[in-house]
């Protein structure tokens, strides 16, 4: 018995050895078809990859592989399989579509219209690849062709209501809400039971105040849906748009009702609840809501999250704390999970950890748009400006309408100095929210900040209605006054937020710029005095004193205020600063070094006094040790255009280092376009590295700037005679030459000057 039992398996595995690959690979196929019926899709994916080893031409393993991977819900290898089935089937216009439909996903829209096209073509009779072309013309701006294909899909489908719903809304994009309107009116007519048409129709309707018919078409939606819970949640989100806060969560409660005990629906209507709570910024009800779902499925890692969510927003580490620990555990290789952790890092003060934890995660998925957001947050609060400002800009290529990362980002363009910047996201911010306070006073800044300053005093004293003992708006409005020349009234509104705010500082320090501007010293002293009787000594004031009083000559007042302000605030780096830039003032070079040397072995990385010390050194010409000094600037400033243009000129001597000269100067330049200096920076270093004609084009832009600057009229004279241009060189350095301040580069000028003569 066992020699034949033995036997029969030679036999049978000699059968299967014998039979085709295309025998095997249909047998693969046949087991995936049994494995999904009985809904174990990992291992039917598994059989139909090795189909398709074994038939690789053969487009219907790959589209039975990509129909798993889209019940496996994933997208990218499901994608993979059905753009093989088009490369080894062009004519199949079901896998075109699913193509399309990916690119759509992916922003693609010139692949998405590519494959849409082909699908159209294939399926003349279907209205899907038109609907797909016409979501990627409206992707690639082109309206007029999307409003001609919805009408064509709609006229294969007439009661595909969807379809309708978009035309109406494309509409409404161009600007033609009668157009859409009318869309769907014919809708209704045409499918009498829609709902979703007269929803849709309600909404546009309500958007152009035409409230009651809106309210009376929504009344019919919830009258047709009878008992559907998704229906309820719709009008729900209506009423809620329409400031109906009590309608809309009756309406959700009803669902929560109507589910009673079946765990899945009350599981659904509960999360609504939550998600309702949480659109009012209701986060204590929001977090009450999950914590009953959390009862009812304790380790539902959504619902985890979700939870652990409010917590951080709610600034409750304590209670975010185990659920993010039991979500690590579930999975610890999780990115939401890992996320919540970066963010719980940062909220306990683990600043530079949570950073980098965000780092790593957005690398390993760069289309994370939460790991861009709350990395921006994190190189915000490092004040890495420059940083949070490409990670915002990063989420809104994803999600060009994301309410948090315009209104952030535009905090950061302001705090650049880029005010301009800063107008189109909080555009952005103003339309989805017209109310939005402290988006009205972003805006009201970055106007002050374009020279808009008529549009910025509007806007503040619009802001001041509701708000009128708010010191900061007090004293922008007294800016944008400033800023119009009306220097009396800009005053009144500073002494107004100074009394809102005795003990704050910037309304002061304006009103003493502003005094001083108007030659009223006496007066801007005593302002400063009367706030320092009420706040104490505070740097910035007792700092202030000490520049009037050194403007003033006196020396020995100055120096008193300075001490006062180090005692104050030893750490004070703008007291550091003006110290030695008081020493400098009066030719004592050798303190002002010791006194900025004194203040960086407190704070080694403070990137404005290495480049204070660095300039001295090259003043007192010890250029080889100003080099190491603007290098670690760069290393901490990498953007720095004084530290660039200093050390590209001190590297442009030193013939081994003139092509990274020519890199920081390029760079300088970026940063400081319309800077004689960073030009004459740049034209230097080209004429030295023998490209005079792109030199005396640089160098010429310099001059034009700084025309009675005599180092830039002689490197201009000297790109000049490199180019044969003697008596335009002659010229340039013969008027170098007369001025009175004359620097090393002096020499050489006299020499190539008397060369030109002979």
């Amino acid at each position: 018995m066992f020699r034949f039992a033995a036997a029969l398996a030679i036999l049978l595995a000699a059968t299967v050895a014998s039979a085709g690959p295309a025998e095997r690979a249909a047998d693969h196929r046949q087991r995936a078809a049994g494995l999904v019926e009985q809904g174990k899709l990992q291992e039917a994916a598994l059989e139909l990859r090795n189909a398709v080893q074994l038939e690789p031409r053969n487009p219907e393993g790959h589209r039975a592989l990509g129909e798993v991977y889209l019940k496996l819900q994933d997208g990218a290898a499901a994608m993979r399989a059905y753009l093989d089935v088009v490369s080894l089937d062009p004519q199949d216009g079901e896998s075109r579509l699913r193509v399309a439909g990916f690119y759509l996903l992916g922003r693609r829209f010139r692949d998405a219209a590519e494959h849409a096209e082909g699908a159209a073509k294939l399926l003349p009779t279907r209205a899907e690849p038109l609907a797909l072309l016409a979501r990627a013309k409206i992707g690639l701006e082109d309206r007029e062709a999307a409003v001609s294909l919805l009408e064509k899909a709609i006229a294969l489908a007439p009661d595909h209501e969807v379809l309708r719903v978009e035309l109406a809304q494309l509409h409404l994009a161009r600007g033609k809400g009668d157009l859409g309107e009318r869309v769907l009116r014919q809708g209704i007519k045409d499918v009498p039971p829609s709902k979703a048409l007269r929803a849709a129709l309600a909404n546009l309707l309500a958007s152009q105040k035409k409230t009651a018919e809106a309210d009376g078409l929504m009344t019919e939606v919830l009258n047709l849906g009878g008992d559907d819970a998704n229906v309820r949640k719709g009008v729900a989100l209506y009423r809620l748009k329409r400031g109906d806060r009590a309608g809309a969560e009756a309406l959700l409660r009803k669902n929560l009702e109507a589910a009673g005990d079946r765990k899945p629906e009350r599981l659904n209507a509960l999360g609504e609840l939550a998600n309702f709570y949480s659109l009012l910024g209701d986060l204590p009800r929001a977090r009450g809501t999950l914590e009953e779902i959390q009862r009812l499925s304790p380790d539902q890692g959504g619902t985890l999250a979700r939870l652990a969510n409010l917590h951080l927003l709610e600034g409750d580490e304590d209670g975010a704390r185990p659920l993010v620990a039991k979500l690590l555990k579930q999975d610890p290789e999780d990115p939401n999970a890992r996320l919540l952790k970066a963010r719980l890092d940062i909220a306990e003060g683990k600043l530079t950890p949570g950073r980098e934890a965000l780092e790593k995660l957005v690398r390993e998925s760069p289309d994370s748009v939460n790991g861009h957001l709350f990395l921006a947050k994190a190189y915000a609060m490092e004040r890495r400006w420059a940083e949070a400002k490409r990670s915002y800009q990063r989420v809104l290529e994803e999600v060009p309408d994301h309410f948090f990362a315009n209104l952030d980002l535009a905090k950061v363009s302001l705090e650049l100095g880029a005010p301009a910047d800063a107008l189109g996201p909080i555009g952005a911010v103003l339309k989805a929210r017209p109310d939005h306070p402290e988006a009205r006073r972003i805006q009201a800044d970055a106007h002050l900040g374009t020279g808009k300053a008529a549009d910025a005093e509007k806007a503040y004293r619009d802001l001041l209605k509701g708000s009128p003992a708010d010191a900061l708006l007090l004293m922008r409005l007294g800016q944008a006054l400033e800023a119009q020349g009306r220097d009396q009234d800009a005053l009144v509104q500073y002494r107004a937020a100074r009394k809102q705010a005795a003990k704050v500082v910037e309304p002061v320090l304006r009103e003493m710029t502003l005094l001083a501007r108007l030659k009223k010293i006496d007066e801007a002293e005593k302002a400063g005095l009367e706030f320092l009787k009420g706040a104490g000594d505070v740097p910035p004031v007792l700092n202030a004193l000490a520049a009037h009083a050194f403007g003033r000559g006196k020396a020995a007042e100055g120096e008193g205020y300075l001490k006062r302000s180090l005692a104050a605030d030893p750490r004070h780096l703008p007291t550091r600063e003006l110290h030695a830039r008081a020493r400098v003032a009066v030719g004592d070079l050798g303190g002002a070094r010791a006194a900025l040397e004194e203040a960086l072995k407190l704070e080694p990385q403070w990137g404005g006094g290495l480049l204070l010390l660095a300039s001295l050194h090259e003043q007192e010409g010890r250029g080889q040790e100003a080099r190491p000094l603007y290098e670690r600037v760069l290393a901490l400033e990498p953007g720095n255009p004084v530290a660039a243009n200093n050390l590209a000129m001190l590297y442009a001597a030193d013939e081994g280092k003139r092509h990274e000269a020519l890199r920081l100067a390029q760079l300088a330049v970026e940063r400081a376009p319309e800077n004689a200096f960073t030009l004459d920076t740049l034209g230097w270093v080209q004429h030295l590295l023998g490209t005079h004609d792109l030199a005396s084009r640089t160098l010429e832009k310099a001059h034009q700037l700084a025309p009675e600057h005599p180092e830039i009229a002689y490197h201009l004279g000297a790109t000049y005679a490199k180019l044969g241009r003697k008596d335009e060189a002659k010229k340039l350095l013969e008027k170098a030459l007369a001025a009175p301040q004359k620097g090393p580069w002096a020499l050489d000028a006299g020499f190539l000057l008397e060369g030109l003569k002979k």
